[in-house]
């Protein structure tokens, strides 16, 4: 688990440095921190402190990321398959990242936006730990077949959920600043659905406001209104129900026992999944 547990502080240091995000969960990120101990308030424009704070949370890493290779390689007695699951779940977030931050410099569909949560939310937090235990479980190559597919649509329901939290949720749910995806422009299936689909006026309104770092509380009110007029909120929900309902008809296909400690912590994950998504209000 502690490789696990390297991995995604590796991978969110990363992520909060391109996203240029100061927070996470509620507290400070890596590059953010060391800037303020090396002098940056955070609106002083201390461009040395900056560049520190982002460099050495580069190398915290990368030194993650090191240890989480010793450990599982340690830990899983080498098991080649494995570490090659483990490989690939690195390729797929790094390939993600790629997507993710292209998504913002060009036109975007709804396919482009599923593919980088396949990559980078799907693989590395799903697929990949759920194949790493059933392969050292030694289960066999139908089964961890099965775990895949799983762990796809559970990774894609969970990053829409997250999607739909961080557009209409409060700061103190999200742990980071509200609308913070609209002032960065991040694309998501909400922004990316609204634009195809809803009135001229409102694409436009949509258009000219994501991206802007002052945006107000108002105008972040007014998208999240465009998202729900434009049928994106009932779009993303739709597909996380049907996300969740293929989870729950792959479950009853794995062949372990209902009563297993595995079965019961996946069967956790997706029923988490069902119930966050039946709180949300279309």
């Amino acid at each position: 688990m502690c490789w696990l547990i390297l991995f995604y502080r590796a991978e969110s240091g990363h992520d909060d440095i391109i996203d240029q995000d100061d927070l996470r969960r509620g507290n400070p990120t890596v590059h953010r921190r060391i800037a303020g101990e090396l002098g940056d308030d955070g609106d002083s424009h201390d461009t040395a402190a900056k560049h520190h704070g982002e460099s050495i949370a580069i190398c915290i890493g990368d030194l993650a990321i090191s240890m989480a290779c010793e450990l599982l390689s340690e830990g899983s007695n080498y098991n080649p398959t494995v570490f090659s699951i483990f490989q690939r779940s690195l390729y797929r977030v790094y390939e993600g990242e790629i997507l993710d931050v292209m998504t913002k410099t060009r036109a975007t569909t709804i396919d482009d936006i599923l593919r980088c949560y396949y990559l980078k939310t799907a693989w590395y937090s799903f697929i990949g730990p759920m194949q790493m235990g059933g392969s050292l479980a030694g289960l066999s190559s139908k089964t961890l077949e099965l775990l895949q597919r799983l762990g796809n649509v559970s990774g894609l329901a969970f990053q829409i959920l997250d999607d739909i939290t961080g557009a209409f949720a409060t700061e103190v749910e999200i742990g980071k600043p509200v609308y913070s995806d609209f002032k960065e422009n991040k694309p998501t299936l909400l922004t990316v659905y609204a634009l195809q689909h809803a009135s001229q006026s409102d694409r436009q309104f949509v258009r000219d406001h994501l991206g802007t770092p002052s945006l107000t509380a108002a105008d972040g009110s007014q998208i999240t209104d465009i998202i729900k007029r434009s049928g994106a909120l009932d779009y993303a929900l739709e597909t996380v129900r049907s996300y969740v309902t293929e989870a729950y008809d792959i479950l009853k296909k794995l062949p372990c026992s209902p009563s297993s400690k595995g079965r019961a912590v996946i069967s956790d994950v997706v029923e988490y999944l069902s119930s966050k998504a039946s709180q949300i209000p279309s």
